[in-house]
C-alpha cells in the first residue's frame, strides 16, 4: 500500500467520474425528491475520503495500456535536467506547481477564516434573552444538546453558523418575529447536529488540494446544495404544510438581504441564491411526504461503495512491449506478478513469478518503486 504517480492519476480519474455521476444524479427528480436528499451528503463524504486516500494496493488488478498512455507517461518521467544528483522531469515541475498553488490557496483560505473569526470576536455580542431561550427550547425539543454561543453582530447580512470547536450562531441586528426566529435558529442548529461545518471544510480542502482536477469545481456548490436541502428537511420534519410554507417565506426574506456571497467557511440559511437551487429546496420542503421507491437509498449507496472498491481494486498502467530484436531471454514482467528484494548486503533483486531472479542497480530499484513496484526488505 503506497502513494505513487499512478495512484494519484487513478484517483483523479475516478473522482472526476464519480463527481460527474453525482452531479447528473442529483438533477433527477426521482432521486432528489426521494432518496437523494438525505443520502447525497453521505455519498460526497465517501467521494472525498476516496480523494484524500490516493493509495495503490499491491494486489490491485493491473490494466495495461499500450496506446498513447505509455508515451505520455515516459514524457512526464524522462529526466530533462539535474539539480545536483537529482534528475528533474516534467512531472517534477508539475508537482512543484501543484504544491505551490495548493499552498497559496490554503493560505488564502486560512486568512479569510481568521479574519472572519477576528471580526466576530471584535464586533459580536450575546443575542437577546428571547433568542437564547428559544434556542434552548429547540435543543430540548430535538433531544440534542450542543454547546453553542448565540451572538448578534452589526452589519451582518444573514444568520450563519461557524466554528469547529467553539461553535457559534451569528445573527444580524434585525428584528425577527418569534416564528421567523424559530425558523432561523432551527435551521442553523440542524447544521451543527449534522456536523455540516466539518463536511464543508473537507469539501473546501479537497477543492484546494486537487484544484487541477476539472470536475472538482462541482464539489463545493453541489455539496453546499445537498447540505442545505438535508438541513431544510430536518428543520421542517415536525411542521405541517402551513408552517413549512412560512419557513420558505422566511428563507426568501433572508435571501433578499444578501448582497454578496457569504464566506464558504460558514453554514447559513441563504447559502445559494441561484434560482434553480431555490426551486430544488422549495420542492424538497413542500414534497417531503413523498415516499422514495423501496430500497433505492440502499441500492444507490451500495452501487457507489462498489465503485469506490473497484477504483482501489484496479489501476491503469502503461505497458510497452519489448522492442523488436531483443534477446530471447528478455524478461517481461508487471507489478502484479513481481516484487523487488533488498538484501542485507545492499543488493536489489527482482523476483518474477515462474521466472528466474535478476539483480538490478539501486537507481533502477528506486525508479521501479516510483512506478508502483514493492520493495521488500530482507
Amino acid at each position: 500500500m503506497q502513494i505513487t504517480f499512478l495512484s494519484i492519476l487513478n484517483t483523479a480519474v475516478w473522482s472526476s467520474a464519480l463527481l460527474a455521476a453525482l452531479h447528473r444524479l442529483r438533477g433527477k427528480s426521482w432521486f432528489r425528491d426521494g432518496a437523494g436528499s438525505p443520502l447525497l451528503p453521505a455519498l460526497y463524504a465517501l467521494l472525498m475520503a476516496r480523494a484524500f486516500l490516493p493509495l495503490d494496493f499491491s494486489r490491485a488488478l493491473v490494466i495495461p495500456v499500450r496506446r498513447i498512455f505509455p508515451d505520455i507517461y515516459y514524457f512526464l518521467w524522462s529526466p530533462r535536467g539535474y539539480a545536483g544528483a537529482h534528475p528533474i522531469s516534467v512531472l517534477t515541475a508539475l508537482l512543484g506547481i501543484w504544491l505551490t498553488v495548493s499552498g497559496l490557496l490554503l493560505a488564502q483560505y486560512g486568512c479569510i477564516y481568521a479574519r472572519t473569526i477576528r471580526s466576530i470576536r471584535k464586533y459580536a455580542r450575546p443575542a437577546e434573552e428571547r433568542a437564547q431561550a428559544m434556542l434552548a427550547e429547540i435543543m430540548r425539543e430535538n433531544g440534542r444538546q450542543i454547546r453553542l454561543a448565540l451572538l448578534e453582530m452589526p452589519r451582518n447580512v444573514s444568520p450563519y453558523g461557524i466554528g469547529a470547536f467553539r461553535k457559534r450562531i451569528v445573527l444580524p441586528e434585525r428584528r425577527y418575529t418569534d416564528r421567523e426566529l424559530r425558523c432561523v435558529l432551527t435551521h442553523e442548529y440542524m447544521h451543527f447536529v449534522h456536523h455540516d461545518f466539518w463536511l464543508k471544510q473537507a469539501a473546501m480542502l479537497c477543492s484546494m488540494l486537487f484544484w487541477w482536477i476539472p470536475a472538482i469545481r462541482l464539489l463545493k456548490a453541489d455539496m453546499e446544495e445537498a447540505l442545505e436541502i438535508r438541513c431544510d428537511l430536518a428543520a421542517v420534519r415536525r411542521m405541517d404544510r402551513a408552517e413549512r410554507y412560512f419557513y420558505l417565506q422566511t428563507e426568501l426574506q433572508e435571501l433578499k438581504h444578501v448582497e454578496a456571497p457569504l464566506p464558504y467557511a460558514s453554514t447559513h440559511l441563504s447559502a445559494n441564491r441561484e434560482a434553480e437551487t431555490i426551486r430544488k429546496r422549495f420542492r424538497a420542503v413542500m414534497g417531503l411526504d413523498a415516499q422514495p421507491p423501496r430500497g433505492v437509498r440502499a441500492l444507490v449507496l451500495g452501487i457507489f461503495a462498489l465503485l469506490i472498491f473497484v477504483s482501489y481494486a484496479t489501476i491503469v498502467q502503461p505497458d510497452s512491449p519489448p522492442p523488436l530484436g531483443t534477446e530471447p531471454d528478455t524478461i517481461d514482467f508487471e507489478i502484479a506478478d513481481s516484487y523487488i528484494l533488498h538484501t542485507k548486503d545492499g543488493e536489489y533483486w527482482i523476483y518474477v513469478e515462474n521466472t528466474k531472479t535478476c539483480e538490478i542497480s539501486g537507481e533502477a530499484a528506486g525508479l521501479y518503486e516510483e512506478n508502483g513496484y514493492i520493495i521488500v526488505q530482507e
